[in-house]
This record gives C-alpha cells, sequence and structure tokens, in this order.
C-alpha cells in the first residue's frame, strides 16, 4: 500500500505549476490545482485521524491541528 501511494504521489506531483508552461496554464487554474492539493491534503488529514483510532503507528499525531492548518489556507 505505501509503495503504490508513493507511485501515484510521484505521477500526480510530476506536473510542476513554475516551469515554463505556466503562462499557458493561466493563473486561474493554477489557483485551482492549488486549492485542490490543499482539499487534499485536508482530507488526508481527516482520513488519516480516523485510521489513527486503531493504528498505533499513528497515535500520538494532532491530527486536529493539521485538519485546522489546511482549512485555514483554505480560508474556511
Amino acid at each position: 500500500m505505501k509503495n503504490m501511494t508513493a507511485r501515484v504521489g510521484e505521477k500526480v506531483s510530476r506536473p510542476n505549476l513554475w516551469d515554463a508552461n505556466i503562462a499557458a496554464l493561466g493563473t486561474y487554474e493554477a489557483l485551482d490545482l492549488l486549492q485542490l492539493g490543499v482539499n487534499g491534503k485536508w482530507a488526508m488529514w481527516r482520513a488519516l485521524a480516523v485510521v489513527a483510532l486503531v493504528d498505533i503507528r499513528l497515535q500520538g499525531i494532532d491530527f486536529d491541528q493539521l485538519t485546522d492548518r489546511a482549512a485555514r489556507a483554505l480560508g474556511s
């Protein structure tokens, strides 16, 4: 599972917003992708908080703080 997640993350992160193609992408699309990334991070923290209830490897991490930080980045 960890290897699959790493491969998917690598493939998703390949498009680089900061290369020469940023003008072709457009400001709206770039901001939309950034918001999607922050939403994804928020959802990831929420999901990991649920998993932490049964997986001791994740216990002790303050997922509420991480979720709140992602929510603030979204302006919520």
